[in-house]
């Protein structure tokens, strides 16, 4: 508020900004819902509106831009009753809270000071007479005031007995805010309460997973902490330039993901009235960078569920590098070093569980002919360059998620499986040949590499992994005779 608007030249009280904002201070610091009105007041106010025999009595609170209607009893105008304030410099209880003093106002239409006033000039108020709401520290929450539509006089009796039920009404005001400061206390000790057993629960549960389980645990954890704290939805996001995708999502996530953006600019945590996003502090770009949380409604997220939820993003992220830290060794046990094929390892990994190729896949087998007399003529340096450009080559000739299904077994072997039905793939094998080839003649023209291979399907030619495996190496030894011989 612009407190110079509250001069007037007939000398109206102004409001000394240093003492309004303790006023303020202490008023938020009742904890009351200050906007909603109190039904406990209500009673109050219809008895003091009957003793004083005029249309409308009110308990005001008097925030920085607005007078609150707290409770009242009477002829409150509809459009000022269904908003529940009105604007503060319209009121004439703000003087009052100003001056810190009573104001009677017997006729509004008579006095050259007041008559045109707002509650005078539209609402037909003719007789006015607040009373200070004063707290044991000094400060006017707000008034008690009188209102009617007909001019009539106050007695000092009446007005002293006025401000003895003002004084009551401020302590109840204490009172209340008293214990929904207490009510709300309680609530946030039971809520951090049962935060800390719910992520005990979660940090006991992520220690003891396997690398096996980790991404059941990191969904079943996310679930703990969007049914705990009773949020919409939870999701751990991927931002990429700006676009954010989540590969773990609990509750009913909107179509689409909110802009993260402004957030990211804005610095983490973030706490929206609905909206919260807590970095993971991951640091990897393959792996969720936020923990995303939304609820319904709207406010202040409190104390305890802003811990909550930052702890739980700290025992996310700890888990998901140190399942990041996991992936990247059991990839490195499974690779190849020198072509980043999967190995040997792997492809026994696969023999002992194959099930990720499905019940219906093909397999092929190869060894790339003339690779050995290059490797002692060139020299090894030159014969592992020649490897991974074989590898580079046959790579590009599968899909992207295929080639972690191409070993190298070792020397210049290779083995290749993919899931899919008998007629699936067609021409595989002569695009790899042919990819080897082309190589062959634009780098090592003096070499007659060529890659020989050979194929077989489960289940129409081979029962098993292992039967197909051996039946393609036996159809490439028999590939490698036929081409020899020229037949």
């Amino acid at each position: 508020m612009n407190q110079n608007e509250l001069f007037s030249p007939l000398g109206r009280p102004m409001i000394d900004p240093a003492r309004e904002a303790e006023r303020l201070r202490e008023l938020e610091s009742l904890g009351i819902a200050l906007e909603k009105p109190d039904a406990s007041l209500q009673d109050l106010v219809a008895r003091i509106a009957g003793i004083y025999e005029v249309g409308l009595c009110s308990v005001n609170l008097m925030l920085e831009e607005r007078q609150i209607f707290k409770a009242w009893s009477g002829d409150l105008d509809p459009d000022l009753a269904s908003a529940g304030w009105v604007d503060r410099q319209k009121s004439l209880c703000t003087y009052v809270v100003a001056s810190h003093t009573p104001l009677v106002i017997e006729d509004l239409q008579g006095s050259e000071e007041w008559h045109s006033h707002y509650f005078h000039a539209e609402q037909g108020v003719r007789f006015y007479a607040g009373v200070p709401l004063v707290t044991s520290n000094g400060h006017a929450l707000g008034t008690l005031c009188l209102a009617d539509g007909s001019p009539r006089s106050l007695a000092a009796s009446e007005l002293e007995r006025l401000r003895l039920f003002a004084r009551r009404i401020a302590a109840e005001l204490q009172l209340s805010g008293a214990l929904e400061r207490t009510r709300s206390l309680q609530a946030e000790l039971e809520a951090t309460a049962r935060y800390s057993a719910a992520l005990a629960e979660m940090s006991i549960h992520l220690d003891e997973v396997s690398e096996d389980g980790e991404e059941e645990a990191i969904l079943r954890t996310l679930r703990g902490l969007v049914e705990t704290a009773a949020l919409e939805w939870g999701a751990l996001v991927v931002l990429d330039h700006k676009r954010a995708w989540a590969p773990f999502a609990v509750g009913r996530l909107p179509e689409q993901l909110p802009g993260f953006g402004q957030l990211l600019d804005g610095g983490l945590p973030q706490f929206l009235p609905s909206l919260a996003a807590i970095a993971l502090g991951t640091g990897s770009p393959d792996m969720p960078d936020l923990l995303a949380a939304a609820r319904d409604g709207e406010g202040d997220w409190s104390r305890a569920d802003r811990v909550f939820l930052e702890s739980g993003a700290r025992v996310l992220g700890a888990s998901l590098r140190r399942f990041q830290r996991w992936r990247d060794l059991h990839t490195a046990t499974l690779t190849d070093e020198l072509t980043g094929l999967r190995n040997r390892r792997a492809l026994e990994r696969l023999l002992a569980d194959p099930r990720e190729l499905g019940t219906s896949f093909r397999v092929w087998v190869g060894d790339l002919h003339g690779f050995k007399t290059l490797n002692d003529s060139l020299g090894h340096a030159v014969g592992d360059l020649c490897l991974r450009q074989v590898a580079d080559a046959l790579r590009a000739q599968l899909r992207p998620q295929d080639t972690r299904l191409l070993f190298r077994t070792g020397g210049d072997e290779v083995v290749l499986a993919l899931p899919a039905p008998p007629s699936a793939h067609p021409g595989l094998t002569a695009r790899l040949q042919d990819a080897v080839s082309r190589l062959a003649r634009s780098e090592y023209p003096a070499a007659a590499l060529h890659l020989d291979l050979g194929e077989a399907a489960v289940p129409d030619e081979a029962a098993d992994l292992p039967a197909a495996l051996r039946l393609a190496d036996a159809r490439m030894y028999e590939a490698k005779r036929v081409r020899k011989s020229g037949s």
